[in-house]
């Protein structure tokens, strides 16, 4: 959502995954590259750094919003000289899964420097069907509905469940279109089922994987040991 507000708005926007294993000389130079490049820098999982980096970030992040506050254009961050630019923003997100073990309380006075905002979630069935219908399908309000049922039922058994749903579904539309392409007259169905059951293949174990072939047979009307090959 923030990568395409920045399209629509001309601006740049730079996105970076953040873990435990950022350290604080590498935060610095991010925040110092985003200010001398007059970029929007949008920070995934703030949550993740430890605790010691987000309380120095903390305090870099008040001397670049003391420096917007008062139009500078050269300030000092973590005694070094920097260019400010007016379009320079950050934004950033909370990992919210409960099974992480990395997950930190934000620091209240990090937290207290951005303005918290809540998206609504989009009708995902919806979306994904008009996507669908924009790659040619045949059946696009079928294959979506399956498709968020699948994804929905089997992402439960993911391991820590951090991986993104959006990517999730973007990977899969693509392999499916790829393979139809490929084999125009295999059933859709079958194609989807397909490419769920070798994106899962590596992701969950024997057992699980088993259970999830089961499901997948049963919202795909796809008898067993049918399957069309992928890559």
């Amino acid at each position: 959502l923030v990568a395409d507000l920045a399209t629509r708005l001309a601006k740049c926007c730079y996105n970076v995954h953040l873990n435990e294993n950022f350290s604080m000389a590498v935060m610095t130079r991010f925040l110092r590259g985003v200010c001398e490049s007059n970029l929007w820098g949008c920070m995934e999982n703030m949550n993740l750094l430890t605790l010691a980096v987000m309380s120095v970030i903390s305090s870099h992040f008040q001397t670049i919003k003391t420096a917007q506050t008062i139009h500078l254009r050269e300030f000092t961050l973590d005694g070094a000289t920097t260019r400010m630019f007016p379009g320079v923003a950050f934004l950033c997100t909370e990992n919210i899964v409960p099974a992480s073990s990395c997950l930190k309380q934000i620091p209240l006075s990090l937290r207290t420097l951005f303005r918290k905002s809540s998206v609504q979630l989009p009708d995902m069935e919806t979306l994904l069907c008009g996507l669908l219908r924009v790659r040619a399908l045949k059946k696009p309000v079928t294959m979506a509905r399956n498709l968020v049922r699948s994804v929905t039922t089997v992402y439960k058994l993911l391991p820590g469940r951090q991986y993104s749903k959006a990517n999730l579904y973007r990977h899969l539309i693509e392999g499916a279109v790829t393979v139809l392409q490929r084999l125009p007259d295999t059933g859709e169905g079958l194609v989807f089922y397909s490419v769920l059951t070798d994106y899962f293949r590596f992701l969950l174990n024997e057992e699980q994987l088993q259970l999830t072939r089961s499901f997948l047979q049963q919202v795909y009307e796809v008898e067993e040991g049918t399957e069309v090959a992928v890559s």
